[in-house]
């Protein structure tokens, strides 16, 4: 998971000094449920539907993400 979160904030710095303020917006928006999802012993999987997909579908590109998750 604190791969996942490395990995996203990177992105996220990467996106904002490119320009892509709507892609770092998006990956922001998917990542920051992850650490309450744990908090509440949450599944992944409706993490990764509810979050990572939609996430993914909007950015074919951030596929890697998904293979940080456990």
């Amino acid at each position: 998971m604190f791969q996942l979160l490395h990995r996203g904030l990177v992105l996220i710095r990467r996106a904002c000094q490119g320009g892509e303020t709507e892609k770092a917006e998006a990956i922001a928006d998917a990542l920051h449920n992850l650490p309450m999802d744990l908090l509440r012993q949450q599944r992944l999987d409706k993490f990764k539907a509810h979050c990572m997909d939609p996430l993914i579908a909007k950015y074919p590109e951030l596929d890697g993400l998904l293979e940080l998750l456990p």
